[in-house]
């Protein structure tokens, strides 16, 4: 009973607020503003974001001349182009619609790039900068000359021999003369076409040293060069002043040593060597095409060997005096 009497209280006080409460509730209640809506038909129509439009224009030089065959590149994710027509208009389909970046590249203009908004079909594009002229490289004086080689000794052809023109003066700018070859031919003749004119010095090398510059086989008469277009229509003469060394390598017994092996160089210079000959079968050998000067001859047979020095003046035949071999001497 009497926890009874202390819960009916707390329930009275617990039914008068919750009366009290209700009655200051409200309903919520919202009005929306009003809002005008226009004639549907002025609105501009919605755009697809994947759709495709048109760039089209003009591109124009700094002087607002229409400039042709100019490339008009879209900077784009899927990349597009154009060339420019005779008028220098252009046309660019299948563009995406909004902000882009175009670039012109045209003759003798710089690059230039432009910020555009597709769709566009009268852009102007003025390239402001034109490319200063690159200077030129002078024009070659040039003549063509042809010639003969005179053999020093008669009778000796010289077919394949190589006549080389080296510049007098080191080459210190552009259109000077440079280092030309040309071969002769089984007449003695050469030619070199679009010579550049000036002056030269005349090298003739043996056909198993073409390509280097030694040894030169010219005599020292012919080998300055003037090319001059007033003298290009004569011929050019140049002699030779080479010699050649003969010689019969026997043993002992005066038996002819076949196969016995010749070398030969200049003494002065022994890293200057000749290709090595072979005697034949009654032991004569012979090595020609040598310039005017001494030389060291060594002969080779078995285990026997000589070593003289031999002098061959200009177009001469020297026979070298050589003592007998023994090819079995230890």
């Amino acid at each position: 009973m009497k926890l009874v009497l202390r819960i009916l209280p707390l329930l009275a006080l617990l039914t008068l607020v919750t009366a009290i409460a209700a009655r200051n509730a409200r309903p919520f209640s919202w009005a929306a503003a009003p809002v005008e809506v226009g004639d549907p038909s002025n609105l501009p129509p919605l755009r697809d974001a994947m759709e495709t439009v048109e760039l089209s224009g003009l591109v124009r030089g700094p002087s607002g001349q229409p400039i042709a065959e100019a490339i008009v590149l879209l900077d784009a994710r899927e990349p597009r182009w154009a060339y420019t027509d005779s008028g220098g208009r252009f046309r660019i389909v299948r563009v995406p619609l909004g902000p882009q970046r175009l670039s012109v590249w045209a003759r003798e203009h710089e690059t230039q790039e432009y910020e555009v908004f597709a769709p566009a079909s009268d852009l102007d594009l003025v390239l402001a900068t034109s490319l200063v002229e690159l200077p030129h490289f002078p024009v070659l004086e040039t003549a063509p000359l042809a010639g003969e080689v005179v053999p020093s000794l008669a009778g000796r052809g010289l077919a394949g021999f190589e006549v080389l023109l080296l510049p007098a003066k080191p080459v210190s700018r552009f259109g000077e003369p440079v280092p030309r070859r040309t071969k002769v031919g089984a007449d003695r003749s050469f030619r070199f076409e679009e010579l550049i004119l000036g002056e030269y010095r005349v090298v003739v090398l043996p056909p198993w040293s073409a390509g280097g510059d030694w040894p030169n086989l010219c005599a020292p008469q012919s080998r300055r060069l003037v090319h001059a277009r007033a003298g290009s229509a004569n011929g050019l003469r140049i002699e030779l002043a080479g010699g050649e060394i003969r010689g019969t390598i026997t043993d002992p017994k005066g038996r002819f040593l076949e196969g016995a092996i010749c070398l030969l160089s200049v003494d002065a210079l022994p890293e200057r060597v000749w290709p090595a000959v072979k005697t034949a079968a009654d032991g004569s050998f012979l090595i020609g095409d040598l310039p005017p000067e001494v030389y060291r001859l060594e002969v080779r047979a078995g285990s026997g060997a000589l070593s003289i020095a031999v002098e061959v003046p200009p177009g001469a035949t020297v026979e070298a005096e050589l003592p007998p071999i023994d090819p079995g001497a230890r």
